[in-house]
């Protein structure tokens, strides 16, 4: 029999397993898009203590809204299996002390981790490839701009993946990881960042994009949140995506979307002229006056770039889930 869908990733159970290593049993989780059925339990780690509650988000078929079951004791099963599973898993009421150990946990396994101080919130994430692969989308535009304006490495870089710190606001001491950012050399903070949501709802790119933004101060100048409706199972190509852009307003000290969103797919008829436009004062911030750049305007990201890339690792994909279901026999 083969597994459901999804099920060659590190499952939640195991995530949980890893997260037993450190000391969090006064603290309760709430965990989304789990796998279960009516012969599993919460593993013994995880009893939340008396009136905290462990809930498990059903996921719809946009992925976008999903409705909550809440399960008061450990020994209860879900009510029939879920056919879907994701590995995502937050844990509340953490003091800024304990998010430390769970940073290392995160260095250790390469979760994807974000923690909210203000509301004692941690999120762990396992990415997949198709969410990964995006970080090339970014990377190859800005080895086009070093390769049109002349620079070195060392000027504009792009790395994904990387840990920031938080310092204003709400979101100080708080820590998050984009998928990917843009990194002037002489600026401490990245100036553009990308997160990639597969799993993930629209509303969390959302919060993502108001922790980067208000939590650096405008520091980083643009978010650009890039939601990707999971694949079902019968399903070859990504069916439903989008893209987004936030900037940080100073005047109100937030962030506030830039123009509407984008759609990705399905492909629209004008998918040959759709693009995100930066001014340098985005990109290069205080530099700018160093810098002087060549070029009148940045040059633009092209979204047909990106339907390439998550195309092309759509495909791998099912290959690897054609293929682990096989090993699973």
């Amino acid at each position: 029999m083969s597994r459901p869908e999804g099920t060659y990733r590190p499952s939640v159970s195991r995530l949980l397993k890893l997260v037993s290593q450190l000391d969090i049993s006064k603290y309760y989780i709430d965990t989304e898009y789990i796998l279960l059925d009516s012969k599993n339990t919460l593993p013994p780690q995880c009893n939340p203590k008396p009136k905290s509650n462990f809930k498990i988000n059903h996921p719809q078929d946009d992925a976008v809204n999903s409705s909550r079951k809440s399960f008061p004791n450990r020994h209860q099963p879900a009510d029939g299996p879920v056919t879907k599973k994701e590995e995502i898993v937050e844990f509340l009421n953490i003091p800024e002390s304990t998010a430390e150990e769970f940073l290392e946990l995160a260095d250790r396994k390469n979760l994807k981790l974000s923690y909210n101080p203000h509301t004692k919130k941690i999120k762990t994430l396992m990415r997949r490839w198709i969410q990964s692969s995006c970080v090339n989308w970014v990377q190859d535009w800005v080895m086009n701009l070093r390769r049109l304006e002349q620079w070195d490495w060392g000027t504009i870089s792009a790395a994904g993946e990387g840990e920031l710190r938080l310092f204003a606001g709400e979101y100080a001491n708080g820590i998050t990881m984009p998928d990917c950012a843009v990194f002037i050399s002489a600026l401490d903070y990245p100036v553009i960042t990308m997160e990639v949501a597969y799993t993930e709802t629209y509303e969390n790119l959302k919060k993502g994009a108001r922790l980067l933004l208000e939590g650096t101060a405008g520091e980083i100048s643009i978010a650009i949140p890039v939601k990707i409706v999971p694949l079902k199972p019968d399903e070859t190509r990504v069916q439903s995506a989008f893209v987004q852009i936030y900037e940080y307003d100073s005047l109100w000290n937030e962030a506030i979307p830039r123009g509407g969103c984008k759609t990705l797919f399905p492909v629209p008829q004008n998918h040959a002229r759709q693009k995100i436009e930066f001014s340098w004062r985005d990109i290069l911030k205080t530099q700018l006056s160093q810098l002087q750049p060549v070029l009148e305007k940045p040059p633009p990201l092209f979204l047909d770039d990106l339907r390439k890339i998550i195309n092309a690792y759509t495909d791998k994909h099912i290959r690897l889930r054609t293929r682990y279901a096989n090993l699973s026999g």
